[in-house]
């Protein structure tokens, strides 16, 4: 079942929240953007959101919250911390784009660290440590040239 309460936050009627008749609440809130939000995947107890710039216009913005819960307080609860810009985004569509091969070079120096320690241990042969040792710097060296080759 769906109803719309249109702009009705907080008025939902008591049948409906004291007993289990629904099994979750979902709203769309659109607001001003006065102060910055993130966008992204919010989440708080039993609700989730996500939150994005909408556009009416060459220059009218606003926030859309898209919000589900389990109950109406913890929906409406996360709504105000949106709003209030006092929660994080679990997950933000605001960060810095991942460019080509960025994963590729960040596990470089970790490879690096593995082959060294490989080589540094005790209690396995020396010959079977050589070999994973000589294998994870062929995987380097494969590595450093496919980021080479894609820049």
């Amino acid at each position: 079942m769906y109803i719309d309460f249109d702009h009705h936050e907080g008025r939902v009627p008591n049948v409906l929240t004291e007993n289990d008749l629904v099994e979750e609440f979902s709203l769309f809130s659109d607001f001003e953007r006065l102060s910055y939000r993130e966008r992204g995947l919010y989440k708080y107890q039993s609700a989730s959101a996500e939150l994005e710039v909408v556009s009416f216009g060459a220059r009218d913005k606003e926030y859309r919250a898209h919000i589900k819960a389990k109950n109406m307080d913890d929906l409406l609860d996360l709504l105000r911390m949106i709003k209030e810009g006092s929660i994080p985004p679990s997950q933000s569509y605001d960060g810095q784009q991942v460019k080509k091969g960025d994963e590729t070079i960040n596990l470089i120096p970790e490879l690096q660290g593995f082959s060294k320690s490989l080589k540094e241990t005790r209690g396995t042969s020396f010959s079977s440590k050589k070999e994973t040792a000589r294998r994870v710097d062929e995987l380097i060296a494969r590595l450093k040239s496919s980021v080479k080759s894609s820049e």
